[in-house]
């Protein structure tokens, strides 16, 4: 009786040496996928790493996987993974703007803006990171501007039109005398000369 005996051990394949990986839009964490295999010269091995396919959190992870065939023949391989968050430039409001609540600029993060006391916002009131497949961005729809709000002013039975940023103005006309703080700049017709 002639027994064959099975001496040659399963060989590991795609096995990296590092590979960086992104979390998912909106999260933390990334999935990630073991991409390793093994072949042997009879039958297909089992192949088991440790930690496995699933979730990743931000930071370093090191993979430690082991293909064994049916004769209990082995390969290992270990590789480092490092988890990385997708990051837009750093946003900043418009002048004369403010951020309602938090801003953070990690992919699929929404900011929103506001104006200062005084301004209109023209343009949009939010924007988003957002990937294209090779870099990161913020998605406007148009580009936010604070522009200064405008006033009417009822004067001696006249109507005026003020545009005024800042500085306190007060207008004087005959007995009456209009008060109005403004914070920026002025346009304003001439009423004062």
């Amino acid at each position: 009786m002639i027994v064959s005996s099975d001496i040659e051990d399963p060989r590991l394949s795609d096995c990296p040496s590092f590979l960086t990986v992104y979390t998912d839009r909106g999260t933390t964490v990334a999935q990630f996928n073991i991409p390793v295999t093994a072949t042997d010269n009879n039958g297909q091995p089992t192949v088991s790493c440790d930690p496995g396919s699933g979730q990743y959190n931000i930071g370093n992870h090191r993979i430690n996987c082991v293909a064994v065939d049916a004769a209990g023949n082995s390969d290992t391989c270990s590789f480092d993974i490092e988890v990385i968050e997708r990051t837009c430039h750093t946003l900043s409001p418009p002048p004369f703007g403010e951020f309602v609540g938090e801003c953070r600029n990690v992919y699929g993060s929404k900011c929103h803006m506001k104006c200062i006391d005084h301004y209109r916002l023209e343009g949009s009131s939010e924007a988003t990171c957002e990937f294209n497949g090779t870099g990161t961005y913020w998605q406007v729809e148009e580009r936010p501007r604070c522009n200064c709000k405008s006033y009417l002013v009822y004067l001696e039975s006249l109507i005026y039109l003020v545009s005024c940023c800042c500085f306190e103005l007060v207008l004087g006309f005959g007995d009456s005398t209009f008060h109005l703080e403004c914070f920026g700049v002025t346009d304003l017709p001439q009423i004062l000369a």
